[in-house]
């Protein structure tokens, strides 16, 4: 008789809560790491100052490395939540989730950077 139980996407993730573990230690770990080598201090087409700092840059491993952005928030960065936001898929990058959506800067169609109202990073690490 075969089971009906369908089998996780990533071996040794057997549950939902497992995987939001790996998730919340992944954002951390990169909260954690964030380092001034990292910081970066004005972006191209952006006329304005960063409202807060910015980290970009790879946490890597033995086998790979991963890249990383870090937005701390414009309010209090030690006290306020951090975000882990994921985005993208084939063919499609994070990026434009975060010059698009809830990033401090957004993308306008003349390929300039505009400072962002709407940031989540007016309230969170992101």
């Amino acid at each position: 008789m075969t089971s009906n139980r369908r089998r996780p996407a990533v071996a040794g993730l057997e549950t939902p809560p497992l995987l939001l573990l790996l998730l919340f230690a992944t954002a951390t770990r990169v909260a954690l790491c964030a380092r001034t080598a990292d910081q970066v201090f004005s972006l191209p087409g952006l006329q304005a100052s960063l409202p807060s700092a910015l980290y970009s840059g790879f946490l890597t491993t033995a086998e790979d490395s991963v890249h990383y952005m870090l937005v701390e928030s414009e309010s209090n960065p030690a006290k306020d939540p951090l975000v882990l936001w994921l985005n993208g898929g084939p063919g499609s990058s994070a990026l434009i989730g975060f010059f698009q959506e809830l990033g401090p800067t957004i993308l306008t169609t003349n390929t300039t950077l505009v400072r962002n109202p709407y940031s989540w990073s007016k309230a969170a690490n992101l």
